[in-house]
């Protein structure tokens, strides 16, 4: 698990406005260097830049100008397109896998990493390279569904960018892992004309740019997703960014040394306890801290607990997931006077591992306070000169009583004993949210045989000499256990292929997420025929002659995989791979006459011959073979009357035949002629009878371009031209509506 491990704190309530508007930044190329002036209002305050200064300032890194750099560097990558290269954002080009471009965005880390490493040849260099570096890193998850992959999936993530990072450092080779399969960066592409830059090669998971054509988990997962219902993801994303900027922060301070020159030269003097400034923002001279928004989370309860979210409404959770809680407290706004002190207890029975518990970070007010590493430890945060006070806070683990605790002390600096005054108290009533609230954080694991065990967390607060208050009760159940699966059976054994497979299978506790189906022909090794699917059956072809064994197994929504069985659930034997046409259909829809075969079909390159009302067989196109047990073709030219298709391999053997009657009258709309187009408004459509039809443009907005009524001047396709304004390019969406019915086509218009 990620921790920080060096106290610090991180406070302010006010966005830094530092006196140097221009910052400049660095570009190299080869020995070369180039400088560009950047409005410091521009590129200093966007996502990158407060979480850079965020983390850093809490780090102890307190240097303004160092701070203003960094946060520039990295905000601008975003904004200056001679910086674009989709490795520096995890972006998924057109026609790349996430595969790939998790290797390029790889790559760039560790080459970041490398300018890092040698500060001592070129600072600039080496800031440059480290303010790329986090963008990067912050954008690995804001670029990609990482909020909603399990533990184990996400830990494969972030050991991934830190096994970058690492590399970088130590100029060593790059280990790419390979990637969780439900993991994906989504698509953007520079390339593409105007908003299609963000719905590149119209990709399943694009970027995303205009919301109501993006719905998780089809994109927008949380860059761009800040408003309801997205927000959610966006606030995930940007906490798991904070950690893996932390992260990298503390991979550098163990290459280079904790205070040592080298770290000096990068990031400045490390103060982790720097006094508190009254005025907002930078100081001028450099040496003051960096004054930040802290997000406070709130609750309706003014005392509260939380915990793994886990899984459906018991909240399922692994027995090897390191488990974050965090406790709530509040001096209720209608109190009479601030609180002095403040205790905290949280009991961890069995099966909590109590020697693995691990301190959080404290947050008083909007004041972060990240402790010692350790059982127990004590701080002393001072106050001055908003307030004449020092705040003690001391954490202690009891692991005879199986307790973790936390107090709270105002303390009096000129005596250093608890402050005599009724009103001197460090957490004040909360009628100016956050200032009465406060909130501690840990972490704990599990003991062995936990699996099924339900957990009850609750903790007791007490303030002053008030009775202790009980939080609500926090649960989660642990579910260990993976589903049971079986293939129930296989239509086709002692007969010929391909054949019929079907599985099923049960989970008791997070529910069946999906099956992987195994093969096995004449005793060899088992390969995987069917993934991740859903689905509880399907046709199988034989590679040839020859018994086939087949067994399932299931995995649950946490990532339990059921264990292979000793032996498979089924064994199918196969007589012959000779071409076998099991049945044919012919049905008439609506975009044309649709014909498809199942059987066993050893080769490519098979044709389709029509004969219609007796008349000569004409050849209509080759078969698209689906799969080895599926051909399927659309006859999108059909004509009335009684048709019989025929169909005949290579050799002009024929191998099947299905006969229907056809009345081919149907809507048919093939939208922009040509598509892509360079403006125009032609497009094809065949309408079933008289009635007129409407065609209607809309473009990515939804905004209306054209609205017109349409007639065919008899049976078959037709292009029609619509009267309007010369599109622009981009993408546009046209719609044909005719008796009730209605066809959407997608087309582009290019300059």
């Amino acid at each position: 698990m990620r921790q920080a491990a060096t106290p610090h704190i991180i406070t302010g309530n006010g966005t830094p406005v530092c006196a140097a508007l221009l910052v400049c930044l660095v570009v190299f190329g080869g020995c070369c260097l180039s400088r560009k002036a950047v409005a410091w209002e521009t590129f200093g305050n966007d996502e990158h830049g407060r979480i850079t200064r965020r983390v850093l300032s809490g780090l102890g890194y307190h240097d303004c100008s160092t701070l203003d750099l960094l946060a520039a560097v990295g905000a601008a990558q975003d904004f200056v397109d001679d910086f674009y290269s989709p490795g520096a954002h995890f972006d998924r080009p057109c026609g790349e896998s996430t595969q790939q471009a998790f290797n390029a965005g790889l790559g760039l880390i560790r080459s970041e990493a490398l300018l890092v490493a040698n500060v001592g040849s070129s600072r600039e260099h080496a800031r440059l390279g480290l303010g790329r570096m986090l963008h990067a890193i912050q954008d690995a998850y804001s670029h990609s569904n990482y909020v909603d992959l399990s533990p184990a999936s996400r830990q494969q993530i972030d050991d991934a960018i830190d096994g970058a990072v690492t590399a970088g450092l130590a100029g060593a080779d790059l280990n790419v892992p390979a990637l969780p399969a439900d993991f994906y960066l989504t698509a953007y592409d520079p390339r593409e004309p105007g908003p299609l830059r963000y719905f590149p090669c119209f990709d399943s998971h694009p970027h995303g740019y205009h919301f109501p054509l993006c719905f998780p988990p089809l994109g927008c997962i949380s860059g761009d997703a800040k408003d309801f219902p997205f927000a959610r993801g966006h606030d995930e994303a940007i906490g798991a960014a904070i950690v893996a900027t932390a992260s990298a922060i503390g991979l550098i301070e163990t290459h280079f040394g904790r205070g040592s020159a080298e770290m000096g030269s990068l990031l400045g003097a490390r103060t982790p306890f720097y006094p508190l400034s009254a005025s907002l923002g930078c100081a001028e001279s450099g040496d003051g801290p960096d004054v930040i928004d802290i997000e406070t989370i709130t609750s309706s309860d003014p005392n509260d607990i939380t915990g793994p979210r886990g899984l459906g409404i018991p909240r399922y959770i692994v027995s090897a997931e390191v488990l974050d809680y965090s406790i709530h407290f509040e001096n209720m706004a209608t109190a009479s006077a601030p609180a002095q002190q403040v205790h905290i207890a949280d009991r961890l029975d069995v099966p909590y591992d109590i020697l693995s518990v691990a301190f959080g970070p404290v947050l008083v007010g909007d004041t972060l306070i990240i402790p010692p590493v350790g059982p127990s430890w004590s701080v002393d945060v001072d106050m001055r000169p908003k307030r004449d006070m020092i705040i003690r806070i001391a954490g202690r683990l009891d692991v005879q009583t199986r307790s973790i605790e936390w107090s709270f002390a105002a303390i009096d600096p000129a005596t250093g004993e608890l402050v005599d005054d009724p009103l001197g108290g460090f957490l004040p009533p909360n009628t100016s949210p956050p200032n009465g609230e406060g909130q501690v954080f840990y972490s704990v694991g599990l003991a062995p045989g936990a699996s099924g065990a339900e957990l009850q967390n609750k903790a007791l607060i007490v303030f002053d000499a008030n009775p202790a208050l009980e939080t609500p009760v926090w649960s989660n159940r642990i579910d260990d256990a993976p589903p049971t699966t079986f293939v129930s059976g296989a239509q086709g054994e002692g007969g010929v292929a391909p054949f019929r497979v079907a599985w099923m299978g049960q989970d008791n506790g997070s529910g069946l997420k999906g099956y992987s189906v195994f093969v096995s022909k004449d005793g060899g090794p088992f390969e995987p025929w069917q993934q991740a699917t859903d689905d509880t059956s399907a046709m199988f072809a034989p590679t040839g002659i020859g018994t086939y064994a087949i067994y399932s197994v299931g995995e649950d929504s946490l990532g339990n995989v059921e264990d292979a069985p000793d032996a498979p659930d089924v064994v199918v034997v196969v007589a012959t791979t000779e071409t076998v046409v099991a049945n044919g259909s012919l049905e008439l829809q609506w975009d044309g006459a649709h014909i498809s075969w199942r059987g066993l079909f050893d080769d490519y390159g098979y044709k389709l011959f029509r004969v219609v009302d007796g008349v000569a067989p004409a050849e209509v196109g080759p078969v698209y073979r689906r799969d080895r047990a599926t051909l399927e073709f659309i006859d999108d030219s059909a004509v009335d009357g009684q048709c019989t298709y025929r169909l005949v391999r290579p050799n002009g053997d024929v191998v099947g035949e299905v006969t229907g009657v056809l009345a081919t009258r149907k809507l048919s709309f093939q939208g922009f002629l040509p598509n892509p187009s360079r403006g125009g408004l032609e497009f094809g459509l065949a309408l079933p009878d008289a009635r007129p039809g409407t065609l209607q443009v809309f473009d990515v907005g939804g905004r209306r371009i054209v609205h017109q009524e349409v007639r065919a001047s008899g049976p078959g396709m037709h292009v029609v031209r619509l009267v309007g304004p010369r599109l622009v390019p981009g993408m546009y969406f046209v719609k044909l509506q005719h008796g009730g019915r209605e066809i959407v086509r997608r087309g582009i218009v290019m300059r």
